[in-house]
Parts: structure tokens; C-alpha cells; sequence
């Protein structure tokens, strides 16, 4: 069985993560984002390589959090059942 490290937001579009895998994917996320950005910026002073940076980045990231999330995501409005 595929384990999930995020569940569905009770608010809003997207997931909060609930297991020790999902709070480390994401502080790994910011982690060598933030690297990767300070090292771009203090080396090549070029705004399009960050952007591509963060980009190539992002969607990697987003896809997973998405494939890990129980039940997909979906906008939620609070009231809603959780599936």
C-alpha cells in the first residue's frame, strides 16, 4: 500500500504534511532551496537562473506532495467531510 505523508488542508487548496517523511521532504525542500539560492545569487547575479532554479525545484517538489497526499487535493472550505 502506497504510505502518504500528507493529508488534505481543512482550509484552502493543497496538504499539510503529518509524518516525520513529509515534515523532512519538506524542510529538505527549503533547505536546498535557500542553499541553491544564496549560492546562485552571490555567484552569478543572473535573476533568470534563480528563477529557473526555483522552478525546476518547485515542480518536482509539488508533484510528489501531491502524489503523498491522502486523498488528492481539492479546494476545501472547512465544512466539508474529509474523505
Amino acid at each position: 500500500m502506497d504510505e502518504y505523508w500528507f493529508e488534505q488542508k481543512e482550509w484552502g487548496y493543497g496538504a499539510v504534511p503529518t509524518t516525520g517523511k513529509g515534515a523532512a521532504f519538506l524542510i529538505g525542500y527549503v533547505l536546498v532551496l535557500r542553499l541553491g539560492l544564496v549560492t546562485l545569487i552571490a555567484t552569478f547575479r543572473a535573476p533568470l537562473w534563480a528563477i529557473a532554479y526555483v522552478f525546476g525545484l518547485t515542480v518536482p517538489f509539488l508533484w510528489i506532495c501531491r502524489r503523498k497526499t491522502r486523498g488528492g487535493w481539492r479546494w476545501r472550505s472547512g465544512s466539508d467531510p474529509t474523505p
